[in-house]
């Protein structure tokens, strides 16, 4: 009998923990839970920790380190330089989740036979001016990888960073399990009794590119039922705004479990996403709305949003920190609920024929088997 070796993979991303609640997040989740058969994996990230701390985290290994500073959105971690050092001689590939500038540096500390594969997860969008001297860097950093990785077509079209790489990048697209957690009467019960159903429903992290100033204004003038579940950067000001605005139809939940937020999906009459900047590369949210046949409204800003969210066929797409084409949006769910539903019934049909998580696992493991192979190979030549 063939013996079957595991690959062990070391993950790199600058943040991770049970109060993370991003995209990035996600998917390195996804990506764990579906290729465990195959793969080991050790996530190396900052955490909310006071010292270094390994965790097991649904099949995976994760280092926290805490990080002791935070510049320009990108926590910085010394300690991470010995604990990369040692772990990366002891797996098979590095996989690095970009945008992360720390991990560039920290690149250097790997052995240079070891197999690199880069996710990239978005352009970096707002620090321009540090961009201008950190852009060799990471032409340096990504033209070393054996791999780089496009969340989607669209984003691998439309990037400048990704169209003048040396080696064309691959597309291989996010996915989520086909079945979301699982909630009961308990749930439903709960959340009904706090914030009704048929609302428009916000669901992610509090960040710049979120385009949440703009949902609240449009909620506080429509006077439309939302609910913003997560937390941020944002959060404390988009409060305020709400209540400046006497916004009382404005319900803020925090923080929510799996379950919470499948159970918050079920009841709200769609998902709104209004980002404003390319940060928001994919928007992995969509997925887990349209898996329950949840309509959206996303905004067009030339990223993944618009390939996933069809316009008038999975749900409405209206131009970025538009406030007044955002309130027409909420409007035409809440006052056409056939419309609605028939758009999620169409999102939930797109969803299984397009991103289903086995061929996104697969597709990871045999790009790890590949670049694997190939540094043996020239290893040996």
């Amino acid at each position: 009998m063939e013996q079957v070796f595991m690959i062990r993979v070391l993950h790199v991303y600058k943040c991770f923990g049970p109060k993370k609640f991003g995209g990035v997040e996600a998917f390195i989740e996804n990506l764990v839970e579906s290729t465990k058969p195959k793969c080991l994996h050790i996530i190396l990230a900052c955490g909310p920790v006071k010292s270094t701390t390994v965790v097991r985290h649904r099949g995976s290994i994760v280092v926290l380190v805490r990080p002791q500073f935070t510049g320009f959105s990108m926590p910085v971690a010394l300690t991470m330089i010995p604990i990369f050092w040692f772990l990366s001689r002891r797996v098979d590939v590095v996989h690095y989740h970009y945008p992360f500038p720390f991990q560039d540096i920290l690149s250097f500390f790997a052995k240079t036979s070891l197999p690199k594969v880069v996710t990239y997860h978005s352009d970096i969008v707002r620090q321009r001016f540090i961009g201008y001297f950190y852009r060799p860097l990471m032409r340096l950093f990504l033209n070393r990888a054996d791999a780089v990785v496009a969340t989607s077509p669209v984003y691998r079209a439309s990037s400048r960073v990704l169209q003048s790489l040396k080696k064309p990048p691959v597309v291989i697209p996010l996915a989520i399990q086909a079945d979301p957690a699982e909630f009961d009467q308990s749930y439903l019960a709960y959340w009904k009794q706090r914030v009704g159903s048929d609302f428009q429903l916000f669901l992610g992290a509090h960040r710049f590119y979120k385009g949440l100033p703009t949902l609240v204004e449009a909620a506080a003038r429509t006077k439309l039922q939302l609910v913003i579940a997560g937390e941020g950067m944002l959060t404390k000001k988009i409060m305020l705004q709400a209540q400046a605005l006497g916004a009382d139809n404005i319900s803020f939940v925090g923080l929510v479990s799996r379950a919470d937020q499948a159970t918050l999906l079920f009841l709200s009459r769609a998902l709104v996403l209004p980002s404003s900047q390319r940060s928001e590369a994919f928007g992995i949210v969509l997925l887990e709305a349209s898996r329950q046949s949840t309509p959206m409204i996303t905004t067009e800003i030339g990223t993944a949003t618009s390939w996933v969210n069809q316009h008038m066929t999975t749900g409405l797409v209206v131009s970025p920190n538009s406030q007044v084409e955002l309130e027409e949006a909420m409007m035409f769910m809440h006052q056409s609920p056939n419309e609605a539903v028939k758009m999620g019934l169409l999102a939930k049909q797109r969803f299984d024929s397009m991103f289903d998580v086995a061929s996104m696992a697969q597709s990871y493991i045999e790009l790890y088997q590949s670049v694997i192979s190939d540094k043996n190979l020239s290893d040996n030549t």
